[in-house]
């Protein structure tokens, strides 16, 4: 079936379409609650700029006000990456992006300044902290919204990011600040991400499936065979007793 150009422009767009909603949504959410989550990066900025010049030029760029903010640090972000000396730095430039105060802008330059760090996950020292604090991110509220960003979101790095972020939070049994249905919904994602998932990244999702999905859903996605999951292998046993409790009591023939 030839597909109208309508059609086309959806199947393309779609996932960027979905990824461009759920930000939109965020961006109409009040500001979170709480202490000012920028002062402290500030001054952070502040104490090791007195040991690394280069971190003043953070601190600077977190002073500035306005939609070029972010996108600066982002570039200052990728900049350095190739720099193994910059590593605290570029924790500042990351941290000044998580400070943002709306989620929908936070989100996008954390998740931009991901896609423009061209360093393989398993070299990148900032990783697990970056996916950290991601993790931190699903509260109730936007659970289900963090969800649709993680399968709609496209570029590789960012994705990977996402669902590490996930896998985290199930990890660090933080679903217990969801619904038992948002939990299953999870699941489902999870398994879905799996195929799309780099190889390295399967197991660690495989471990989250299996603290919250059992078993079986894990080791069907390790590749394990069906008649080897624990429920079919019960249910065999389950069965054979059954058999053998009719043999024993039927009549004797004598």
């Amino acid at each position: 079936m030839q597909l109208t150009l309508p059609t086309r422009i959806v199947l393309v767009l779609g996932p960027a379409l979905a990824l461009g909603a759920t930000l939109v949504w965020w961006s109409t959410r009040r500001p979170e609650p709480g202490p000012d989550r920028q002062q402290k990066q500030l001054d952070d900025a502040a104490e090791q700029a007195k040991s690394d010049p280069r971190a003043s030029e953070v601190l600077r760029l977190m002073r500035e006000k306005g939609m070029g903010r972010n996108a600066k640090l982002v570039e200052m972000y990728a900049r350095l990456a190739k720099d193994k000396t910059a590593a605290g730095v570029r924790a500042l430039a990351m941290n000044g992006l998580f400070s943002e105060e709306s989620r929908a802008l936070r989100l996008k330059g954390v998740l931009e300044a991901i896609s423009a760090d061209e360093t393989p996950v398993r070299e990148d020292p900032l990783w697990s902290k970056v996916v950290h604090k991601l993790s931190e991110e699903w509260k109730p509220e936007v659970f289900d919204k963090g969800r649709d960003l993680m399968l709609a979101e496209q570029r590789p790095r960012a994705k990977q990011a996402l669902i590490a972020s996930f896998v985290e939070f199930v990890e660090n049994g933080q679903t217990v600040n969801v619904t038992p249905e948002q939990t299953n919904a999870l699941l489902t994602d999870l398994i879905d991400m799996h195929a799309v998932a780099p190889p390295e990244q399967r197991p660690a999702i495989q471990g989250a499936v299996r603290k919250i999905g059992g078993n079986d859903a894990a080791d069907l996605l390790a590749g394990k065979s069906p008649e080897k999951l624990e429920t079919y292998i019960q249910y065999q046993k389950e069965l054979q007793a059954g058999v053998d409790t009719l043999l024993k009591n039927q009549p004797s023939e004598d």
